[in-house]
């Protein structure tokens, strides 16, 4: 089989074979010029780049129109304000303790909720038959 060039030639297959391998590992005249002080030969020389945003804004609530994000003045920082997020407002359970279940008698079960008031609480579970 053979294959066709842009410039009308006729070329093997198999010289052609080890050239398309070679398109994917060496960097393009462009990709040289993204990194002048670097110029990769390679594209595992290539490394990405950092890119300062340009604007930032401002996220509200659609309901409420509180703040979830404001960005400083500083364009260069990515610190923000003020984050209302839903995490802040979502208690977080944890069970404190693993419980020595038996079947069908009631079990003590130790869990840590987090709210603004750090509360424990123990629940009597009870354990009943399936089936």
């Amino acid at each position: 089989p053979c294959c066709v060039t842009s410039l009308g030639c006729v070329v093997d297959h198999v010289v052609l074979t080890p050239w398309c391998g070679l398109c994917f590992t060496v960097t393009t005249l462009r990709q040289r010029l993204l990194q002048p002080d670097f110029q990769p030969a390679g594209a595992s020389q290539l490394h990405p780049k950092h890119k300062h945003l340009l604007i930032k804004r401002s996220l509200r609530c659609r309901k409420c129109e509180h703040n979830l994000s404001k960005p400083e003045f500083n364009p260069t920082s990515i610190k923000f304000k003020i984050q209302l997020v839903a995490v802040s407002y979502i208690p977080e359970v944890r069970i404190m303790s693993i419980p020595n279940l038996r079947f069908q008698k009631a079990s003590q079960l130790f869990k840590y909720r987090n709210r603004p008031q750090n509360m424990f609480e123990d629940i009597l579970c009870h354990i009943l038959s399936v089936g």
